[in-house]
C-alpha cells in the first residue's frame, strides 16, 4: 500500500490543538468583551470552530472509507463518514480524540 493514499493523522492533530487554543481564547474573550459588536463577531467565531472541525474529520473519514471500498473492505463498522462529521461538530471536544483512535484502527484494516 502507497502510504500518500492515506490521509495523515498529524493535520487532523495541529488542526484539533489549534481549534481547542483558538475555542478557549474566545471563550475567555466572551466574558470581557462589553460590546455588542464585538461579542457577536466572537460568538460566530466560536461558533465556527465546530463547523470547520466536522467538515474536516467528515472529508478524512470519506476519503478512508473510500479507500476501504475500493479494497472491498468494511473500515467503518458503526458510524459512517457522515455521521462522524455530524457527531464532531456537536461535540467537537468529546468527538475528535475518539475518531483519531477509531481512525488508527480504520487504517490499520486498509494496510
Amino acid at each position: 500500500m502507497v502510504m500518500s493514499e492515506v490521509p495523515s493523522g498529524k493535520a487532523i492533530i495541529y488542526s484539533y490543538i489549534a481549534a481547542l487554543v483558538v475555542y478557549a481564547l474566545l471563550i475567555s474573550s466572551i466574558v470581557v468583551i462589553k460590546d455588542v459588536n464585538m461579542f457577536l463577531i466572537t460568538y460566530m467565531l466560536a461558533l465556527l470552530i465546530p463547523v470547520v472541525c466536522g467538515i474536516v474529520v467528515y472529508l478524512d473519514a470519506r476519503k478512508i472509507d473510500n479507500l476501504g471500498k475500493a479494497r472491498g473492505i468494511k473500515v467503518f463498522r458503526y458510524i459512517k463518514p457522515g455521521g462522524w462529521g455530524a457527531i464532531t461538530f456537536v461535540a467537537t471536544i468529546i468527538a475528535v480524540p475518539i475518531y483519531l483512535h477509531i481512525r488508527k484502527k480504520a487504517i490499520s484494516k486498509l494496510s
